[in-house]
């Protein structure tokens, strides 16, 4: 692949090694603020035209800007870049509306993606546990500029979705007692750490820890590169699933249904929010009395009154919900083509 770097400090070096030693090429290398020599200090659509390929780790002002230059010249992008969850959506929304490819991650490493699953298990399995309490604290060195990190802050998502105890991300040093639904999420910075990430369960006569060290930047960098590499060729805005990217094909054999198969509908509040209390009292109703399997957003009038992420989050709230007591066949319809390749992927 012909790959463009956009950002070229420790990370960028390091997936530039990556990258040279998967038998890749380096055709540019953007950075405003380097001195390196060969480093250019503007993205343009003349530097994409020849790439197949573009991987950021950059600072996050220019993210907005950046993600549009990559859906509009159609280069599939892979954005390690941190510090920009509040405009996720905006720029989601952006490279849908192109028919863009970006695959975004708050971390590339093997790892660190091994630790978020794991994080979502014991999350759910200490849901109904009320004794053990769930916190997330790491380490990285005195050079990083956001903190808490954005693995940290993944790693609170994936809590957050597991464990409904859970409903706040409490990021501040606190001069009182933590409330129940709070999340405590610390960073702490110093030294040279590259970076550990550690979720904390913790009861009265015993603690579990899950803990992610890493050694170096290498794994991260072969991570974004392996990203990169099953990218090409697929279109939609996504979470990086490296587990995902790295694993052999798999196959698999269809599962054939029969009986009851309730398409439900989706119940909202008089504000025109999600219903989510009546959402998943209704899929009990449903396997309590007997039906073979659920189709959330099945009916042919959902899709069109349902932005994407409601579409998402009601098949997140019906999978949870069920929690495999019956099947789930999620409806990822929509009158856009584009849009339903985008959430049959998610």
């Amino acid at each position: 692949m012909k790959i463009i770097l956009v950002g070229y400090g420790r990370m960028g070096k390091a997936v530039e090694d990556a990258a040279l030693q998967r038998g890749h090429s380096i055709t540019a290398k953007v950075d405003p603020a380097a001195e390196d020599a060969g480093v250019v200090k503007t993205l343009t659509p003349d530097l994409l035209k020849n790439a197949d390929a573009v991987i950021e780790f950059a600072l996050p002002q220019g993210i907005e800007t950046n993600a549009e230059l990559y859906a509009k010249t159609g280069v599939p992008a892979v954005i390690g870049t941190t510090g920009w969850d509040d405009r996720r959506k905006a720029i989601a929304d952006l490279v849908t509306r192109s028919n863009g490819t970006a695959l975004w991650g708050n971390n590339f490493s093997v790892g660190a993606h091994l630790l978020f699953k794991l994080t979502a298990e014991i999350s759910r399995l200490t849901e109904k546990l009320p004794d053990y309490d769930i916190m997330i604290h790491e380490f990285h060195h005195k050079m990083k500029k956001d903190s808490p990190s954005g693995t940290a802050l993944t790693l609170a998502e994936k809590v957050l979705e597991n464990n409904r105890r859970k409903t706040v991300i409490q990021t501040q040093t606190l001069d009182r007692a933590i409330k129940p639904e709070e999340l405590h999420v610390v960073g702490i910075r110093g030294g040279f750490l590259p970076g550990t990430h550690t979720v904390t369960v913790d009861g009265p006569c015993d603690t579990v820890e899950l803990t992610h060290t890493a050694r170096s930047r290498d794994g991260f960098a072969l991570g974004a590169v392996m990203a990169a590499e099953w990218l090409i060729g697929k279109k939609a805005f996504s979470a990086s699933k490296i587990l995902s990217t790295i694993s052999s094909k798999r196959s698999y054999k269809m599962k054939k249904l029969s009986g009851v198969i309730t398409a439900l509908p989706t119940p909202f509040l008089e504000n025109g929010s999600l219903d989510v209390d009546a959402l998943e009292k209704f899929v009990d109703f449903q396997i309590e009395n007997g039906v073979s399997a659920l189709l959330p957003v099945g009916t042919t009038g959902e899709s069109p009154t349902l932005s994407h992420d409601e579409h998402a989050e009601v098949i997140r709230i019906v999978i949870k919900q069920a929690a495999g007591r019956v099947p789930v066949i999620c409806g990822t319809g929509s009158n856009s083509t584009a849009e339903a390749v985008a959430l049959t992927k998610q």
